[in-house]
């Protein structure tokens, strides 16, 4: 029995030194790399500098695409407001030309000026409601609602009713006595 527990030890040891040789050289190529790999991983990073290259080769085709498409849209709209100017000036000198033509051309100015002042006075009318709407009933000063000072108006106002009166009273006494 002793010889097989000293087998068993021997051959344990020798597993475990075997075992450790193993992973030792397992996490050295895992960490390190061997030649091969070194050579393989340099070809990797020419080949990502390459294809990076060609991304940003075709980012900038695609970039002068854009700055063409946005240049020849400017060029076109530089020639719309030239015919625009040309046709306004056309229309301006058909005026001289004809009295007629110049009223009619004058009435659709003034037309276009009143209606964007009714817009504009809509407008302006539609936004006083909406804040007027939207405020919150204010209270009047020392903590009296609006209520009561529509009661202190209608005795104010009574008052005044009855010195009329009164005074009418008086003066038909004088002319009457």
């Amino acid at each position: 029995m002793e010889r097989f527990r000293d087998i068993f030890q021997d051959l344990s040891r020798s597993y475990r030194k075997t075992a450790g040789s193993l992973e030792y050289q397992y996490q050295h190529i895992n960490l390190m790399g061997n030649a091969r790999n070194r050579r393989q991983d340099s070809s990797d990073a020419s080949a990502n500098l390459i294809r990076e290259r060609t991304a940003l080769d075709t980012s900038l085709t695609m970039l002068d695409d854009i700055l063409g498409q946005g240049t020849s849209t400017r060029d076109m709209l530089a020639s719309q407001r030239a015919r625009f100017k040309n046709i306004g000036e056309g229309v301006g000198r058909l005026g001289q030309y004809f009295p007629d033509v110049d009223r009619l051309l004058h009435r659709i100015g003034v037309r276009h000026i009143r209606e964007r002042l009714i817009l504009g006075l809509t407008i302006g009318l539609c936004l006083c409601f909406i804040i007027w709407w939207m405020l919150p009933a204010t209270e009047a000063p020392y903590g009296q609602t609006m209520d009561s000072f529509d009661a202190a108006g209608e005795k104010f106002a009574a008052a005044d009713a009855d010195a009329a009166a009164g005074g009418a009273d008086a003066a038909q006494q004088a002319g009457g006595g």
